[in-house]
């Protein structure tokens, strides 16, 4: 799925594909290990040519930051692939006036928005996600669907999901060497507050190339945007890092009058 190399290792990988998707082939992968998903059970979820997205009302979607920076193509929504969805571009991209790339790469406030063009149809396949009111819950079980590349690096016309649970910062500096985390040290508070780390309910690799932008999500609630994985091979990253969302609801709300 999404992901830099690990944030806490040695390099990083950010999660959006490198291929760019042609109008007639379908949407990019998915989920290593996943199961299978329904458009139903994630009608927030829109399809970037290179990423995902989540759909916060009928005219704006929230997603990446890098994302936005690589893609200038249309966003499918409303099906698992492109056959079944519903095309609409967008007019304006707002990327997070904070987003920058720290040591090796590691991208911080990741997060962007996107203004379509006319307003979505909303159904229940087309549906906006609610924005947090509060922060995410730790030892919780939270649920993440995309189509990044799956385990056998092919693509798949299938919405993939799969659990995951969110880790200590303690824990996913456990896997970094002494010499990267004397490097990460002036930036540990604050990425510890606008960046969820989180690791699969089973043992097992999860988002990769072509999921970044993609919702972490729980009670129905937004949650986290992926943005980089722990390893540049999706096969054995274990954990995943995500944009906080809830620090950045006030800004979301500066720009799209969303409450």
């Amino acid at each position: 799925m999404l992901l830099l190399s690990l944030i806490w290792f040695n390099v990083l990988s950010t999660l959006y594909a490198y291929q760019r998707i042609n109008a007639g082939d379908e949407l990019s992968s998915r989920i290593l290990y996943g199961a299978r998903a329904n458009i139903t059970d994630y009608p927030f979820f829109a399809a970037l040519s290179n990423c995902g997205a989540a759909i916060i009302s009928d005219r704006w979607l929230v997603t990446a930051a890098h994302c936005v920076i690589s893609n200038r193509g249309p966003v499918w929504v409303g099906g698992n692939n492109i056959t079944s969805s519903q095309r609409y571009t967008y007019d304006k991209a707002v990327v997070h006036p904070q987003y920058q790339e720290i040591i090796f790469s590691i991208p911080i406030n990741d997060i962007a928005l996107l203004r379509l063009s006319r307003p979505l149809a909303f159904s229940n396949t087309v549906k906006a996600i609610k924005l947090p009111k509060q922060d995410y819950e730790r030892n919780t079980i939270h649920a993440f669907a995309g189509k990044g590349t799956n385990e056998r690096k092919e693509r798949s016309n299938y919405l993939m999901t799969m659990n995951v649970r969110p880790v200590k910062q303690e824990e996913c500096l456990s896997h970094v060497s002494i010499w990267l985390r004397s490097h990460l040290k002036p930036y540990l508070d604050y990425m510890s507050k606008v960046t969820i780390c989180s690791a699969r309910t089973e043992d097992k690799p999860g988002i990769c190339f072509g999921d970044s932008g993609s919702a972490l999500v729980r009670d129905n609630t937004l949650v986290g945007i992926a943005s980089y994985i722990s390893d540049t091979n999706c096969t054995t990253a274990k954990l995943g890092l995500f944009a906080n969302v809830a620090p950045f609801v006030s800004w979301i709300t500066s720009i799209t009058g969303i409450k």
